[in-house]
């Protein structure tokens, strides 16, 4: 935090002395949103570790007196995605604790992907046991079967792998990402390297246009925006590709998918993805469904930012959210 704010009260001295650069004022705008962001979590963070005395004697945690709550979080790895480390089992004590009553289980599966590492996807068998194992250790929770998808070519890998997941019959959930344009993940340096900003933000529009049109058998679109998630440079708004973001939406809200709400940037970039602008812009052209999902890595990740979430959605005109259930939704409220 005190380095956000060295940060800004400099940007702001050298903005009285001479108009900032282009790349001072953007620097500027993600700093007030790292700014806005941190203080959000820490605040909220702090008014969730008061306890409360009840007249019984009995003690009641502020967080778990919270109205209008979002229970289910649809996308959280395991130790079968790569980059996690934590059994599926570890996850029971978290959802307690914040009083979700429903876990999605999607691992990771990458074609054309940069790190070999992930291309070595977990066997179905093996998805399912560990959604059984955190079924065992959590009865009270609801469990999904659940993958992320990871678009690339040949497309063919991936509807294999689907239809092999959609055999077993217990296949409640996929999620549709685009991690991966052409060869190279955003999450790296060199994705940028040799091109404007507005054309590494182009080029993954293009991708995600391209995975939505795929015909391939998915539930959401996920972490709209992702491009921009790790970078440091500003997040990708509506406003920026206009009718690129358009034909994006109108495809999903054609096909009657849903848009993911990924928790996982608020705490850095003060936005989810989908940003507030494509939520927004979602919503005015008629789409209805969305999800939640904090894409949490570890148990303390977990349904992490929901409560700002789901403000972020009833501001741009969402009313309800999905739950997938063997690829069906079902739709609950907002607010009550």
């Amino acid at each position: 935090m005190q380095d956000i704010i060295t940060q800004l009260n400099a940007l702001s001295k050298a903005a009285r002395a001479r108009p900032l650069t282009p790349e001072e004022s953007a620097k500027r705008q993600h700093l007030r949103q790292m700014y806005i962001a941190s203080f959000r979590t820490n605040l909220t963070a702090q008014l969730d570790s008061i306890d409360i005395l009840n007249p019984d004697g009995s003690v009641t945690n502020l967080s778990e007196k919270k109205k209008n709550k979002i229970f289910a979080d649809q996308h959280i790895h395991s130790n079968l995605s790569t980059d996690s480390s934590v059994p599926a089992a570890s996850y029971a004590s978290a959802a307690r604790k914040k009083g979700l009553t429903h876990l999605t289980l999607t691992q990771h599966y990458e074609v054309d992907y940069p790190n070999p590492l992930f291309l070595a996807p977990p066997s179905v068998a093996a998805m399912v046991t560990a959604a059984e194992e955190l079924a065992a250790a959590a009865p009270e929770i609801t469990v999904g079967l659940g993958v992320e998808c990871g678009y690339g070519q040949p497309v063919s890998c991936v509807e294999s792998f689907l239809m092999e997941l959609y055999k077993t019959k217990k296949l409640d959930f996929v999620l549709l990402s685009v991690h991966s344009v052409r060869g190279t993940d955003p999450y790296e340096e060199r994705y940028f390297e040799g091109r404007t900003l507005r054309q590494a933000y182009r080029a993954y529009l293009e991708a995600l246009l391209e995975s939505v049109q795929s015909g391939l058998p998915y539930h959401a679109v996920g972490h709209f925006g992702y491009v921009s998630k790790y970078s440091g440079r500003p997040i990708l708004e509506a406003e920026d590709f206009p009718a690129l973001c358009d034909e994006i939406l109108q495809t999903i809200i054609k096909e009657q998918k849903a848009m993911e709400i990924n928790t996982s940037s608020i705490p850095t970039k003060g936005q989810p993805l989908a940003p507030s602008s494509i939520l927004k812009r979602y919503a005015e052209l008629g789409g209805r469904l969305i999800t939640f999902g904090s894409d949490a890595h570890a148990p303390e990740n977990l349904g992490q930012c929901f409560t700002q979430a789901r403000q972020i959605a009833l501001d741009c005109g969402l009313t309800e959210y999905a739950i997938y259930t063997k690829g069906e939704p079902k739709m609950a409220p907002l607010q009550f």
